[in-house]
């Protein structure tokens, strides 16, 4: 049994949302955003994010050592831009001797 929650105007869900991947971008629209499902290279799945002037971002952003890397495009323009934030941030640390990032590991 589960608690669910569903309405359509404004949509309020309450729970996950299963997103299927799907092979490749949607198409941007004036006046609406899109969040889904999209196969990436290795066959795995990640999640994105599509607003109307066709700027892509990966919402689910690693990369294969787990560090977490901005990506983001513009499939009307082609422009990519990919930043490993972890690394960027680890830099300024040096460069500052400010402490910005914070590791947690939880315990299995």
């Amino acid at each position: 049994m589960s608690n669910r929650t569903t309405e359509i105007g404004n949509l309020h869900l309450e729970g996950q949302i299963k997103l299927l991947k799907q092979e490749a971008s949607p198409i941007g629209e004036i006046d609406s955003g899109k969040i889904y499902a999209k196969k990436e290279e290795d066959e795995s799945t990640a999640i994105y994010a599509l607003d109307s002037a066709g700027n892509e971002t990966k919402l689910s952003s690693h990369n294969e050592e787990g560090e977490w890397v901005y990506f983001s495009q513009n499939i009307k323009t082609g422009k990519k831009v990919k930043i490993n934030m972890e690394k960027m941030i680890r830099k300024l640390e040096q460069i500052t001797g400010e402490s910005f990032f914070e590791e947690y590991i939880e315990a299995k």
